[in-house]
């Protein structure tokens, strides 16, 4: 291995950095380049190509050293700068930019450690690469790229690109700034770094941008590939015109560890697979992050202007995703666990398949939790807080041919803006609640119902209390199960009090069922049903008909102190029956002697 030794900041000659690459490009094996002592970063210092792109052909070593060296392609020396000599893109002009060229294209490996690259340029379609180009693999270690452009159809990598996905051509990206690079035309991308395989870590990404019509293939700006990883590092300030300027965009896989995607003109993160850890995304114009397959931990997602996580499959734990301007998070199937959701302007999650434990999804402008689709919806929540949304703290509907199944456990659903816990399918629905509160919700407790099939309803060790729902027919304030084909209701070692149902023909301001209702254990008192022809102050449930059996049956439970404008129903509406001890209003059933028939087939 040869080491040449620059001297001169000339652009050609002996002791030239462009002599100095000719000579490691015919000598055998991998090369390196120093500069001399003489260069120590001073305005002097800086190496001028006058005579266009420098080609690194063989494998080379440049080292600029601490104090880094400049290399501009502003062969005129006219490019407006700033007062370390960084090209400013859009100040210059294509006028000042005329005479601008690439200043590296290299089809061996390069490593370049401690240079300053700007003022770089390339205006013919498809090309791309506006500092650096390389069909191989190549590494920037201390280095700062910016200022540098592209411009024509299909340009990429307004600071750097990779050519040659066969050869499974890579970027290495350390310690180094990217900024203020741009690409413009259309189908434009990359302004900072676009490639294939990219590694960015310790390093900034910032301030890039693309520019030009057809904006849905304007993808990424800030990093545009194939696939990618970062860490410890920062993607900000990249935007676009035209497109989608979005800070990280891969056709492949994403992986995202310690580092900041924040301020870009459009998504934050977007590609097929991603995994984001022990990061921030945030204030992103468009979604926070938008993928396929999302992976999310120890992470914040906020304030981003759509989407906080939008992704076909995604997982989000021990992270916090909030204030972004639509959907917390979204997804066809959504985990979430130890998380907090929350203060979103739409739902706060949404999708079809949903699991959430040991998280609080609270104060979001929609649904606490909102699935809904044409397919079998599926939403079981467990040892968590929905709390404090607009719209219902849960809401799942399955439309037409779907059917629908929640199961809530060990959760608290309270002061929500529309219904606690609400399902419809149009065909079969069902609600399971166990161990939970379902407290002060303004559109009702628990609300479940189907328009071609059955609804059944079971709550166990729960408390059902101080919800209420409005309207000239409201019915079910605690809980409501109506379905085509009834609704039954099974209510287990549980409260129901303090509901209400108000509006002029109101039915069951606890409970209202279209089938049977059967108490366990249980204790149903202090709702009302309010209203000209109010019914079932704590139990409406329809006259039983052979063909639609719909009793109420109790069984050691208390159904005292409801109250209904028509008093003679302030406690239950119905068909009643009764087995072992009961306290019915001012009556009391001791037992054993059962007054009909409580088996389950009927409630």
């Amino acid at each position: 291995m040869a080491t040449f030794t620059v001297t001169t900041n000339a652009d050609s000659g002996a002791g030239s950095l462009r002599q100095a690459v000719l000579d490691a490009n015919a000598a055998p094996g991998e090369d390196s380049i120093v500069f001399d002592a003489a260069f120590d970063g001073g305005a002097e210092d800086v190496i001028r190509l006058t005579g266009g792109q420098i080609a690194v052909t063989g494998r080379l070593n440049i080292f600029g050293g601490p104090a880094r060296v400049t290399i501009t392609g502003d062969a005129a020396g006219d490019d407006v700068t700033d007062a370390a000599g960084i090209t400013d893109v859009a100040a210059s002009g294509a006028a000042r930019l005329d005479d601008n060229s690439r200043i590296f294209d290299a089809s061996a490996g390069l490593k370049l450690d401690g240079l300053i690259l700007t003022g770089g340029r390339t205006t013919a379609n498809g090309e791309g690469g506006g500092a650096v180009r390389t069909t191989t693999n190549l590494i920037l270690i201390d280095c700062i790229v910016s200022g540098n452009s592209t411009t024509g159809d299909h340009a990429s990598g307004g600071g750097v690109r990779s050519t040659d996905e066969i050869r499974g051509s890579s970027i290495r990206v350390t310690d180094s700034l990217v900024s203020d690079n741009s690409t413009a035309g259309d189908f434009a991308r990359g302004g900072g770094i676009s490639g294939y395989y990219i590694t960015v870590a310790d390093s900034a990404i910032s301030g890039n941008s693309t520019a030009g019509k057809f904006g849905f293939e304007t993808f990424g700006v800030g990093i545009d590939g194939y696939d990618l990883t970062l860490s410890e590092s920062t993607v900000s300030g990249n935007r676009g015109a035209g497109g989608l300027a979005v800070g990280i965009r891969a056709s492949g896989d994403v992986s995202v560890r310690n580092s900041t995607v924040n301020l870009n003109g459009c998504h934050g993160i977007s590609g097929e697979g991603i995994t984001v850890e022990n990061s921030t995304v945030s204030r992103n114009r468009g979604f926070g992050i938008n993928g396929y397959l999302t992976t999310v931990e120890n992470s914040t997602v906020g304030r981003n202007g759509g989407f906080g996580i939008s992704g076909y499959s995604t997982t989000v734990e021990n992270s916090t995703v909030g204030r972004n301007g639509d959907r917390g998070i979204f997804g066809d199937g959504v985990w979430v666990t130890r998380s907090t959701v929350r203060n979103n302007d739409g739902d706060g999650i949404a999708g079809n398949y949903v699991r959430v434990n040991n998280s609080s999804v609270t104060g979001n402008g929609g649904h606490g939790i909102n699935s809904s689709s044409h397919s079998f919806q599926d939403v079981g929540i467990t040892d968590s807080s929905v709390y404090g949304n607009a719209g219902d703290g849960i809401s799942v509907v399955a439309l037409f041919g779907a059917r629908s199944e929640v199961r809530v456990a060990s959760s608290v659903t309270s002061g929500n803006g529309g219904r606690g816990i609400a399902a419809s399918a149009y065909h079969d629905a069902t609600m399971v609640v166990t161990s939970s509160t379902v407290s002060d919700n303004a559109g009702g407790g628990i609300q479940t119902s189907s328009s071609e099939g059955g609804v059944t309803v079971r709550v166990s060790d729960s408390t059902v209390s101080g919800n209420s729902v409005r309207g000239a027919h409201a019915a079910g304030g605690g809980i409501f199960a109506g379905g085509s084909e009834g609704g039954s209701v099974l209510v287990a070692n549980s409260t129901v009090s303090g509901n209400s149902a108000l509006g002029a023909n109101a039915r069951g301001g606890g409970i209202h069922a279209n089938g049977a209702v059967r108490a366990i254990n249980s204790t149903i008192s202090g709702n009302r049903a309010v209203g000209e022809a109010a019914e079932g102050g704590g139990i409406w449930s329809p006259k039983s008909t052979i063909d639609h059996p719909s009793k109420v049956g109790l069984t050691n439970s208390i159904l005292l102190g409801n109250a209904a404008s028509r008093a003679a129903s302030s406690e239950y509406a119905g068909t009643l029956v009764l087995k072992g001890g009961n306290i019915v209003g001012r009556d009391v059933f001791p037992g054993p002697a059962d007054i009909g028939d409580t088996s389950p087939a009927e409630v």
